[in-house]
C-alpha cells in the first residue's frame, strides 16, 4: 500500500487551521462574553446607584439621607409617607444643604395612631418593631446628566407601649425595598402597605 505523502500533508494543513480557526473563536465567544457580563454589571449597579440609607441623628427626631454610591450628587429628594401621618399630603424636603430629613411632627403623629391602634395587656409593656412605608423621590446628577429615582423603603422604628397608651418611638434605620414606576399612585401604595403593618400588631400580647 502506497502512501500520498502529499494527502498527509494536506491534512495536517487542514488540522492545523482547524485548531487556529477554533481558537479564534473560542477567543472571540471569551470576549464576546465579558463584554455581556460588564455590561450586565454595569447595568445592575446602574440600577442600584440612587439607593439611600439613614444615619440617625443625636436629636433622635431627624435623620440623614447617605446615598450608597459615591457616584452620584443628590440635589433634591422628596420624602413621602403615609397621608394620615402627614397634613395635607405634604412631602418632607431634603435639600442639600444637610440633607436632614426632620420628623418630630411625624414621630408626635405615629405615637397617636400606635395608641389608637395598638393596645397592650395590663401589668405589660410592648416593645414592638415597626416599619412605616415611605417613598423617596430623588433628583440627582450621575456621569453629569440628571436623573430622577422613585423607590418605596421602610423607616424601621422601635416603639416602646405600656399599659396606659403612654407611647415612645426610637427611629433606627430606613431599609430599600424595590423601585416604583413613574406613574403609581404613591398615596394608595403608602396606605396599603401601613394597614398592614397595623393589622399585624393590633392587640399585642
Amino acid at each position: 500500500m502506497k502512501i500520498n505523502l502529499k494527502m498527509i500533508k494536506e491534512f495536517i494543513s487542514a488540522k492545523k487551521n482547524w485548531t487556529i480557526c477554533g481558537l479564534i473563536v473560542s477567543a472571540i465567544s471569551l470576549i464576546v462574553s465579558f463584554n455581556t457580563y460588564k455590561l450586565s454589571l454595569d447595568q445592575y449597579n446602574n440600577s442600584k446607584i440612587d439607593i439611600y440609607r439613614a444615619e440617625i441623628n443625636n436629636d433622635g427626631e431627624s435623620m440623614k439621607l447617605v446615598a450608597y454610591s459615591d457616584d452620584i450628587y443628590l440635589q433634591l429628594a422628596e420624602v413621602y409617607f403615609p397621608p394620615n401621618l402627614t397634613e395635607d399630603k405634604k412631602a418632607f424636603e431634603v435639600i442639600n444643604s444637610d440633607y436632614t430629613l426632620k420628623l418630630p411632627l411625624l414621630i408626635l403623629k405615629l405615637e397617636e395612631t400606635i395608641k389608637e391602634n395598638i393596645t397592650v395587656e395590663k401589668g405589660k409593656v410592648g416593645i414592638m418593631e415597626l416599619s412605616v412605608p415611605m417613598i423617596i423621590s430623588s433628583n440627582y446628577i450621575h456621569n453629569g446628566v440628571i436623573q430622577h429615582g422613585l423607590a418605596l423603603y421602610y423607616m424601621y422604628i422601635i416603639t416602646k407601649v405600656d399599659e396606659f397608651g403612654d407611647c415612645k418611638i426610637y427611629l433606627k434605620s430606613i431599609l430599600y425595598d424595590r423601585r416604583l414606576e413613574k406613574n403609581i399612585d404613591i398615596y394608595k401604595l403608602l396606605n396599603n402597605e401601613w394597614d398592614n403593618t397595623l393589622n399585624c400588631k393590633r392587640n399585642y400580647k
